[in-house]
């Protein structure tokens, strides 16, 4: 319970940058670049645009890499609204509960392996400040888009959270209209999809024993 304690901070410290950069680079924007956030194709740290001078080359990992002392890296992807209304708040907590995803702490969505709510297989976060899902508020807001993240190590096999954490985030986007998209705003291509999986494989198999 202590590590998954431990996971879960970590986890929200970067949810807490992931929002706040975000919406200072969404202010930052002309109206007329804000419209198709799909097209964005800055570099990113955990779903947020960094300068352009940051940019890694194509076969660098879009994976993250936290504190060299604990060994963690932080898998994200992301579900964008195509329509300018964005998500329905209701409908999208609709979607995350169907996928077996429960609400709870930080105010975010995480999903347990068989309802075993002391090990968290990946969690999901509003990319609207300040990240979190105002489950009062779920008949009247609207959300840009949603951030689902993986942290390694966890409480259960990486590789099994990866592929549970890609085929939520596809039947969303179906039932959502929404585009999946990597960290640098592209298209979730089936060659990225296996890039990603691998670096999960080999995460593994480094941290292993």
């Amino acid at each position: 319970m202590g590590d998954l304690r431990w996971i879960l901070f970590i986890a929200g410290l970067v949810i807490l940058a992931i929002v706040y950069l975000y919406s200072k680079y969404r202010a930052s924007q002309p109206k007329e670049s804000r419209s198709n956030i799909t097209e964005r194709r800055e570099p990113a740290f955990g779903g947020v645009p960094q300068p352009a001078s940051s940019d890694p080359e194509p076969d660098e990992p879009l994976s993250v890499d936290t504190d060299e002392e604990t060994q963690q890296k932080v898998i994200t992807i992301r579900l964008l609204a195509t329509g300018k209304t964005g998500f329905p708040a209701e409908e999208t907590i609709i979607q995350m509960r169907k996928a077996g995803l429960r609400h709870g702490q930080y105010g975010i969505f995480h999903r347990h392996p068989e309802q075993d709510e002391t090990k968290c297989m990946y969690s999901i976060a509003s990319l609207a400040e300040p990240g979190s899902f105002n489950l009062s508020r779920m008949k009247v807001e609207t959300y840009p888009g949603i951030s689902l993240f993986l942290v390694m190590p966890g409480a259960v096999n990486a590789l099994d959270a990866f592929d549970d954490m890609i085929e939520t985030g596809k039947t969303m986007a179906k039932n959502l209209n929404g585009e999946l998209v990597d960290e640098q705003g592209s298209t979730l291509s089936i060659q990225r999809e296996r890039f990603l999986r691998e670096e999960v494989i080999r995460f593994e198999h480094q941290h292993s024993g």
